[in-house]
């Protein structure tokens, strides 16, 4: 809970709890695509990159953004 102090007008706690609000619901969407994350990369489909495969595609794509 926002606690107002008294020099603060009521716009700016209710600006507070609306920027507390945002946050919980990042919070919340955050830890719900973490999980799905997790749950596709522990599927027996998931298709694994090896390091050289990404910096390869990688450097394929700093090339093709530099013409």
């Amino acid at each position: 809970m926002v606690r107002r102090e008294n020099n603060e007008k009521p716009s700016d706690c209710i600006d507070k709890l609306e920027q507390a609000d945002e946050s919980r619901n990042h919070d919340l969407w955050f830890r719900e695509q973490v999980t799905i994350g997790l749950i596709e990369a522990d599927s027996p489909e998931a298709v694994w990159s090896t390091p050289a495969a990404i910096r390869a595609r990688m450097k394929q794509r700093a090339k093709a953004r530099a013409k």
